[in-house]
């Protein structure tokens, strides 16, 4: 679930972020959010695997780039593959 914030940061600070979204091709509350999410990561997971998984997806958006795909639909991919990979656990685990 999604959740709107309201947080106070400083100008010069939110211009950096803004530029740093911008050349990545994402939205500031994505950018921010995954900056958060590098922060805080995921219980599940180790540090080592969040790396790897970082990695993996920079390396995707940089061919997604490469073959003139925008961060939009490169994001609309990343989320079919991970629903494709729920739905073929889920059948796996039915067996």
């Amino acid at each position: 679930m999604t959740k709107k914030i309201l947080i106070s940061m400083d100008e010069r600070l939110l211009g950096r972020v803004d530029e740093a979204a911008k050349t990545r091709g994402l939205s500031r509350s994505r950018f921010l959010s995954e900056l958060a999410q590098r922060e805080v990561g995921s219980t599940r997971r180790s540090p080592e695997e969040r790396r790897e998984i970082r990695r993996a997806v920079t390396d995707l958006r940089e061919l997604f780039a490469r073959n003139g795909t925008t961060a939009e639909a490169s994001e609309e991919i990343f989320r079919a593959m991970r629903d494709e990979r729920t739905e073929h656990l889920g059948r796996l685990s039915e067996k």
